[in-house]
């Protein structure tokens, strides 16, 4: 199967990452700025590398791959198959690479999707959150630091709300939404927002909603 290509199933492709899934974030100068347990284990001295080195000199046949499908990441996010480093003594990674607000993500996933059936539950999950008609984003529980929960996921509801496309949300923090220069303030930076995500709290924050396809919109 050709690298590159994103190969996700029916309703999995609402999905950026499924529980499991491991999740590096880079700038874009290549250093790591957050590296989650799962993907710390499963890399090993890797990840202590990637810390230390970067991703260039830790990982370069990635940081070739990921110059390679820049154009394709405008786009949306692309599923490759790629060794680590030998020194690693990994076996064939299955990485998801997406944009996000500051640089580049690469996901690790458990299976390739096209390996992989659809999971029923994931099926019912999507059916259940596309039906209803209120807005619904699933980010990840961390980072809390800049730049913020990642969306793994948004229904249909969001994507008419906001004149956002799916690609233009999955990978992205919450600060996309609400953030138009000099006018309404990021989500992320609501008064309450962060600090209830830090004790697993609800919150309730109101923002001003910014549409990317209104006047002014970048």
């Amino acid at each position: 199967m050709p690298e590159g290509n994103r190969v996700r199933l029916g309703a999995m492709a609402s999905f950026l990452l499924l529980p499991g899934d491991g999740l590096l974030l880079f700038n874009a100068a290549g250093e790591l700025e957050w590296i989650d347990p799962q993907a710390a284990a499963q890399l090993g001295a890797l990840a202590d590398d990637l810390r230390q080195r970067g991703l260039a000199d830790a990982w370069p046949a990635l940081a070739e791959r990921i110059e390679t499908l820049e154009p394709l990441l405008e786009i949306g996010p692309q599923d490759i198959q790629l060794s680590p480093p030998p020194a690693s003594g990994s076996e064939l990674l299955h990485l998801r690479l997406f944009l996000s607000d500051t640089g580049t993500g690469v996901g690790l996933l458990r299976s390739h999707p096209a390996d992989e059936p659809e999971d029923p539950l994931v099926l019912q999950l999507a059916t259940v959150l596309n039906t209803i008609q209120d807005s619904l984003l699933i980010t990840l529980a961390a980072p809390l630091d800049a730049p913020g929960p990642l969306i793994v996921y948004a229904n249909d509801a969001v994507l008419h709300q906001t004149g956002y496309s799916l690609n233009q949300v999955l990978g992205r923090s919450l600060s996309c939404f609400g953030q138009r220069p000099g006018r309404d303030r990021s989500l992320r930076e609501g008064p309450r927002l962060p600090g209830e995500l830090a004790t697993a709290g609800p919150a309730v924050e109101p923002v001003g909603e910014y549409q990317p396809s209104a006047p002014g919109a970048r």
